[in-house]
């Protein structure tokens, strides 16, 4: 068909968009995931074999798609479809029998004059739910009439709901859709509630939420953490996951002050970052900024401070796996910088609480906040910061 629309060539604005140009643009938005929620396998698998491997959820789906028509709503589709790529790149074959398969459920659905508009998420982006990237497309694409959120709706199986809570259902493999339904600030539904009129159920979010953490300025954030700042040399070493806002820290509180820094990232290993150390202690106080999560990885650096009889303080960053995930994820988003899994799961399986009887001078507590002038200035920046 004519009517796609691809951006392939930039993974960092990588979607599809189908609009049936008989769809017409409406302020309310009835809009639904795909996959579970309007159709489901013919074979039983969970991913479709081919492009003609789909058929309804189930025979509400046509009767209540009409019913939103004829109350003047308009059918959006919203669906994640990352098995589209393959190594970072596009798969042809792949591509083009998930278009057919679009095809296919569009000519269906316009047999009952059901048009709708599809937006597809290829790439780990802002466009992939639950981030609300497809939904700003959306607006984008709605011949300049504004949506009226407070009339419109999502519906999608990724809910959050445990084992079995329907008999014989396994446990939602995430809560994706119920998430993007919140961070675009619009009514959920599960197809079972939306379709079959069933109870709502008991759902687990299974995320943190950004807005419970205390906004503040730097200037109270020093003051509420009462940091002292002797004269003399002093090493500071900091203890906090990756993400966790040790070099920002750094970079704010701490550099403005004259205070070095070494860091495993820019150094490369352990080793580099001891000889350098070695060299700062002669004359100046630094921070040593990695994620140090064993007492043994801290022991070299407090017995250098015990050799040159200077104290050594250690700051860590209070910062849960969840908190640390969502705030790699805003990372990658905004700047290309993203910790692989893997290594945030190392540090918290070798995280030990970091203890003054160690041989730290202090230890202080940096809890996380949100610091106003680092969200305010950029309204992309906070969309995304406070999203799930």
């Amino acid at each position: 068909m004519e009517f796609w629309k691809k951006y392939l060539n930039n993974k960092n604005e990588m979607y599809m968009i189908f609009s049936d140009p008989r769809c017409e643009a409406k302020s309310k938005i009835v809009s639904f995931d795909l996959d579970g929620t309007l159709v489901t396998t013919k074979t039983g698998k969970t991913f479709a074999t081919s492009s003609e491997d789909w058929k309804w959820l189930n025979e509400k789906v046509i009767p209540t798609l009409q019913q939103e028509v004829e109350r003047d709503a308009k059918i959006v589709i919203f669906t994640n479809q990352k098995g589209i790529m393959s190594r970072g790149e596009i798969n042809t074959k792949k591509c083009d029998e998930f278009c057919q398969r679009i095809e296919h459920i569009i000519k269906q659905l316009a047999k009952y004059e059901i048009y709708v508009q599809l937006f597809v998420a290829i790439s780990d982006n802002i466009y992939r739910k639950p981030l609300p990237g497809m939904w700003s497309l959306l607006e984008k694409n709605n011949q300049c009439i504004k949506i009226d959120k407070s009339k419109s709706y999502f519906i999608g199986d990724a809910a959050g709901r445990g084992d079995h809570w329907m008999k014989g259902k396994k446990k939602d493999f995430s809560c994706s859709d119920r998430k993007f339904a919140k961070n675009v600030g619009i009514k959920f539904n599960t197809p079972e509630e939306y379709f079959l009129g069933m109870k709502p159920c008991e759902f687990e979010w299974d995320d943190i939420d950004m807005n419970s953490f205390p906004l503040v300025s730097g200037r109270e954030r020093l003051n509420l953490l009462k940091i002292q700042f002797k004269e003399g040399r002093e090493i500071i070493l900091f203890v906090g996951s990756p993400a966790s806002g040790k070099t920002s820290f750094y970079e704010k509180y701490l550099k403005p002050k004259g205070y070095g820094w070494i860091n495993m990232d820019t150094l490369g290993n352990k080793t580099k970052c001891m000889r350098e150390a070695k060299k700062l202690i002669e004359n100046e106080s630094f921070v040593i900024d990695n994620s140090n999560p064993t007492i043994e990885g801290r022991q070299e650096f407090i017995e250098l401070a015990k050799k040159n009889d200077i104290p050594i303080r250690c700051f860590y960053f209070e910062c849960d796996k969840k908190l640390t995930n969502h705030l790699n994820t805003f990372r990658a988003l905004t700047t290309n910088k993203n910790i692989p899994a893997i290594a945030i799961n190392v540090y918290y399986k070798k995280f030990v609480q970091p203890r003054k009887e160690e041989g730290f001078t202090e230890i202080i507590t940096i809890p996380f906040v949100v610091e106003e002038d680092y969200l305010l200035t950029n309204d992309t920046k906070q969309l995304l910061y406070y999203s799930y």
